[in-house]
């Protein structure tokens, strides 16, 4: 069955969940602990393959990822789509990490 999606929906529900962390943790930031910034990262040929397990597994880094995206702040045609791969795991691991904070 295939899903459709309105960015500009899943925008608003993005905005709404990250204005209410905001609010959580009082406009604030969250850390990332050194003993949760590294994660596996499945690429992306395989994440959809679920008739077998995964070739490719690699290691990814949290404080790498939120470095290279920050050059987005200053540079707004590095705003592109792909970039949304660095700020998938930093989304996961700010769910996480503020939930167990509150």
């Amino acid at each position: 069955m295939e899903c459709e999606l309105k960015v500009s929906d899943l925008r608003k529900v993005v905005d709404m969940i990250i204005c209410r962390i905001e609010e959580d943790i009082q406009g604030g930031s969250f850390s990332i602990n050194d003993h949760k910034n590294l994660y596996w990262e499945v690429a992306y040929s395989d994440q959809y393959r679920l008739e077998q397990c995964p070739s490719d597994l690699t290691v990814g880094k949290l404080s790498e990822d939120w470095e290279f995206l920050q050059s987005v702040l200053t540079d707004s045609s590095l705003a592109i789509p792909l970039m949304l791969a660095k700020v998938a795991p930093l989304l996961r691991a700010m769910a996480y990490e503020v939930s167990e904070q509150s």
